[in-house]
C-alpha cells in the first residue's frame, strides 16, 4: 500500500514551534492545528501524565481511526519509513544500530530510544519518564503500550488496528479507565473517565473520512471545511466555538521538491482571521518564492 502518511515527506523543518502548535507555518506556509482535550491524571496524581492533543497535519492523508490527516500526539515509530514521531510532535528521521536508534537531526537530545527487542523500542526522556513502544500486530507502526513515570508507577495504553495503522482505544491505570475512544459510523467519541460521574465526551463528526465538526462536552464546537488540492485534504475554513471564522487560502502550485518529482506542496498565501464581537477584521498574507522546503 502506497503511503500517503505525514512521514512520506520530510522536513526539519516540520519540528519548529509554529508548525507543532498549529497556524500558519512561517518556514514551511503550511496551515496546521491543533486541540488540547487537556490531561490526564494517573493513580491519584502520583503517576504519570497525558497531554491529550488532537492534531491535524495536512501532509497526512491517511484515516488512522481519526479522519483523514487527524491524529492524537502520541508517540509512535515507522519502522518502514523510519521516523520517530514524539508526543510534543516533533519528527526525527532514524538511523537504526543495534543499540537503539540514533537521530541526526536531534540537536538537543530530549529523547533517548533504545531497542529492548524484536519490534520493541524503549524512549527514555530526560526527567526519567519511559515510553514502552511495541509494533501494533498487522501494521508497521510501534505504540506505546505503558508509560513509567520516573517513580515507576505506570499506565496502559491500548491499541486496535484501523486502517493497517494502530489506533488508541483505551488508557488505564492499576485502578481505573481514564480515557475511552470509540468509533462507529460517522463518528468517533472520546470520553474521559468513562463509567464515572465525571465523565465527558468530545465527539469528532466524520463526513467521507474528513472531521466536519468537532463537538465539546458543554456549548458550541468547531466546524471545520476544507480544499482538495491533488487528492489531498487542506482546512480552508475554521469556526471555534466563540463563532470566530479563519479562511485559509492556498497557492495549489506551491513547493517545488528538491528530488525533481512533478508534484508540488501547496502553501498558504492568505490567512484571513475574523473574531466576531464586534472585533476588527484581521488579514495577514503570506508571499514566498515557492522554491522548495527549507
Amino acid at each position: 500500500m502506497k503511503s500517503n502518511s505525514s512521514s512520506a515527506v520530510h522536513s526539519n523543518a516540520f519540528n519548529f514551534g509554529e508548525f507543532v502548535s498549529g497556524g500558519v507555518d512561517p518556514r514551511t506556509g503550511m496551515y496546521t492545528c491543533a486541540f488540547s482535550l487537556g490531561k490526564l491524571c494517573s493513580a491519584d496524581l502520583n503517576g504519570p501524565e497525558v497531554a491529550l492533543s488532537l492534531g491535524f497535519n495536512p501532509l497526512n492523508q491517511v484515516d488512522a481511526g481519526f479522519g483523514l490527516g487527524w491524529s492524537l500526539t502520541m508517540t509512535q515509530y515507522d519502522v518502514r519509513s523510519k521516523v520517530m514521531t514524539l508526543s510534543n510532535g516533533e519528527r526525527y528521521k532514524a538511523v537504526e544500530t543495534s543499540a537503539g536508534l540514533k537521530f541526526k537531526e536531534m540537536k538537543l537530545q530530549t529523547a533517548r530510544v533504545l531497542v529492548t527487542g524484536a519490534g520493541r523500542y524503549e524512549v527514555r526522556y530526560r526527567d526519567g519518564r519511559r515510553e514502552l513502544l511495541k509494533v501494533q500486530a498487522g501494521t508497521h507502526i510501534a505504540v506505546a503500550e505503558k508509560i513509567v513515570a520516573a517513580n515507576g508507577v505506570s499506565i496502559t495504553l491500548k491499541h486496535e488496528t484501523f486502517n493497517q495503522f494502530a489506533m488508541l482505544t483505551e488508557v488505564c491505570d492499576a485502578k481505573r479507565c481514564l480515557l475511552r475512544i470509540t468509533r462507529k459510523a460517522g463518528q468517533v467519541t472520546l470520553t474521559r473517565h468513562p463509567d464515572t460521574s465525571s465523565s465527558s465526551d468530545y465527539n469528532l463528526i466524520l463526513k467521507n473520512s474528513r472531521v466536519t465538526a468537532i463537538e465539546l462536552p458543554l456549548g458550541k464546537g468547531w466546524d471545520l471545511e476544507y480544499e482538495v488540492i491533488d487528492e489531498a485534504s487542506y482546512l480552508c475554513r475554521v469556526v471555534n466555538p466563540l463563532r470566530g471564522v479563519e479562511i485559509i487560502r492556498y497557492k495549489r502550485q506551491g513547493h517545488r521538491f528538491v528530488s525533481g518529482v512533478q508534484r508540488t506542496l501547496p502553501f498558504v498565501i492568505a490567512h484571513d482571521i475574523y473574531p466576531g464581537r464586534r472585533q476588527r477584521e484581521c488579514q495577514i498574507f503570506c508571499v514566498r518564492a515557492g522554491n522548495g522546503l527549507p
